[in-house]
C-alpha cells in the first residue's frame, strides 16, 4: 500500500484506474491497475468521505480529460508540452525534433487554409459547394488561431499550472463544493467534443473516398477529381488522402487543447471558484475572515488576467466572429439546400450546426456568468462588511474590497456580458431568415 501527498491525478494516469476515481491527499490506495470495482465495497469509507470533501476544481474535473487528449497528441506531436509526474506541472517539451515537427505543422497548417481561401475563390465551384467548403475553412482558422505558437510562447503551460497551483494552496485545508450543475454539464460536453474529434478524423477521410470532388479538399482541386478510381496502382489521389488524414490528425486533435482546456474548462473553474469563495463570505464574521475573502478574490483575478491574457488576443475574437458564422451558415443550407447537396455530404451541415450552437448557448452564457457572479460577489462581500460592522468609512478592510474589479471575459476591447448569448442567437436568427428570404425572392422570379 502507498499514501500519496498529492492528487493522483499528478502522478498516474487517470486511465490506469479502472473505477475513473481519483484519489487525495491522506489517502491510502493500490497500485494503478489493481483497483477492481469488485473491490470498492472493502475501501473503508472514510476515503470516500476525503475524496468527496476534498475536491479541487481543474485538477479534479478537467485534468484527466486533458491527460487523456494529451497522450494522443504527443504521440502526434502537435503540443509543445508534456505532463511532469513528478511536480504534477505541465512543462514545455525540450526535444529539438519535436519543436520542429510542431512548427512544421502550424506553417502547413497556415499554408492549407491560404490554399483553402484561394480554391474557393477562384475555382468554378457552385454555390453548394463554396458552402461546403467555407465550413471546413471556418473550423481550421478557428483552430489555427488558437494553436498558432511558432515563438513557443509557454501562455497556455502558466495559465493551468496557476490554476493547479491555486488550488493546492487555496483548497489545501478547505472542504471544496462537489461538482456543481454546470460543472457536469461541461464535463459532458467534453466527453462528446473528444469523441467527435475522433469522428471528425475519420470521417472526412471517408468523405474523400466517397467523393474526391468534395470541396475544399486537396484533390477537388484537380479538374480529373471525379474519374479518380481507388483499386488501381498507388497514385496521387492516394497520398493525398494520407496527407489529408494527417492534417486532420494534428490540426483537430492538437488544436482544441487550447479552446477546450483554457476556454471551455477555465471558465467553469472560474465560476468553482466564486462558488468556494462565496462560501467563505457566507461564513466570515471577524476582519481576518473578510482580509481571507478579498485577498482570494484577488487571486482569482490574477488567473482571470492571464487567462484573458491568452485568450482576448489569440482566440475569443475569432471565435467570436466566426462561431455565430457557421450557424448562420449550416442553418441556412440545412434548410434551403438539403436538394441540392447530395449524402453523405449534407450530414456536415446539421453536424456542424448542433455543435456550434450549443458552443454559442452553453459557452457564451457561462462566459456572461463570469461578470455576473463576480459583481454579486464583490456586492455580497461589502454588505457582510457592513453586517459586522467593518463597513466605517475609514475602515481599509471595506477600501480593499472596494477597489477590487468586476471579472470578465474579454475580446478585443470589448467582454461578454448577459446579454452577449441573447443577442448573438438574435442575430443568427435575423441573418438566416434574411438569407431564406432573398433566396426564397430570386427563385420566384
Amino acid at each position: 500500500m502507498e499514501t500519496i501527498d498529492e492528487p493522483l491525478a499528478m502522478i498516474y494516469d487517470p486511465q490506469e484506474i479502472d473505477t475513473g476515481l481519483i484519489l487525495f491527499p491522506g489517502t491510502t490506495l493500490v497500485p494503478p491497475g489493481s483497483l477492481k470495482r469488485s473491490m470498492i465495497n472493502k475501501i473503508p469509507c472514510l476515503i470516500w468521505t476525503e475524496i468527496r470533501f476534498n475536491q479541487k476544481m481543474y485538477t479534479t474535473h478537467f485534468m484527466p480529460f486533458l491527460l487523456r487528449h494529451l497522450k494522443l497528441c504527443r504521440r502526434l506531436n502537435s503540443v509543445l508540452f508534456d505532463f511532469d509526474r513528478k511536480s504534477g506541472n505541465l512543462v514545455m517539451t525540450k526535444n529539438p525534433a519535436q519543436i520542429r515537427m510542431f512548427r512544421l505543422q502550424i506553417v502547413f497548417h497556415l499554408a492549407y487554409c491560404i490554399i483553402i481561401v484561394g480554391h474557393l475563390s477562384f475555382s468554378a465551384l457552385t454555390k453548394a459547394k463554396q458552402f461546403q467548403g467555407f465550413v471546413i475553412l471556418c473550423m481550421y482558422i478557428i483552430i489555427l488561431c488558437g494553436r498558432w505558437n511558432y515563438d513557443l510562447d509557454v501562455a497556455i503551460v502558466q495559465i493551468i499550472n496557476s490554476a493547479i497551483t491555486f488550488e493546492n494552496k487555496i483548497f489545501q485545508e478547505t472542504r471544496a463544493l462537489g461538482a456543481n450543475i454546470e460543472t457536469k454539464l461541461m464535463k459532458l460536453f467534453l466527453h462528446v467534443t473528444f469523441y467527435s474529434v475522433i469522428a471528425v478524423i475519420v470521417a472526412i477521410p471517408g468523405l474523400i473516398l466517397l467523393d474526391p470532388c468534395s470541396p475544399p479538399f486537396l484533390l477537388s482541386i484537380r479538374e480529373d477529381c471525379a474519374s479518380m478510381t481507388w483499386t488501381t496502382s498507388i497514385g496521387v489521389q492516394h497520398l493525398a488522402v494520407l496527407y489529408e488524414t494527417w492534417m486532420l490528425m494534428h490540426v483537430i486533435m492538437g488544436g482544441t487543447m487550447e479552446i477546450i482546456y483554457i476556454l471551455f474548462a477555465g471558465i467553469v473553474s472560474l465560476l468553482n471558484y466564486f462558488a468556494e469563495l462565496n462560501r467563505k463570505i457566507r461564513v466570515s464574521e471577524t476582519a481576518a475572515d473578510f482580509k481571507t475573502c478579498t485577498k482570494l478574490y484577488r487571486s482569482i483575478q490574477i488567473l482571470e488576467k492571464m487567462f484573458n491574457g491568452f485568450l482576448m488576443v489569440r482566440l475569443v475574437p475569432v471565435y467570436m466572429l466566426l462561431m455565430p458564422t457557421l450557424q448562420i451558415l449550416t442553418q441556412y443550407v440545412s434548410i434551403m439546400m438539403h436538394d441540392e447537396i447530395p449524402m453523405p455530404a449534407f450530414l456536415i451541415f446539421p453536424l456542424v450546426w448542433g455543435n456550434v450552437f450549443v458552443n454559442n448557448i452553453f459557452v457564451f452564457t457561462l462566459a456572461s456568468w463570469v461578470n455576473n457572479i463576480s459583481t454579486k460577489i464583490l456586492r455580497e462581500t461589502v454588505n457582510a462588511m457592513v453586517r459586522y460592522g467593518w463597513g466605517g468609512r475609514r475602515s481599509a478592510i471595506i477600501k480593499g474590497a472596494k477597489a477590487c474589479t468586476v471579472l470578465k471575459i474579454k475580446f478585443c476591447s470589448n467582454f461578454i456580458d448577459s446579454g452577449t448569448p441573447l443577442v448573438i442567437q438574435n442575430f443568427c436568427l435575423a441573418q438566416t431568415m434574411s438569407l431564406i428570404l432573398i433566396s426564397g425572392s430570386r427563385k420566384g422570379r
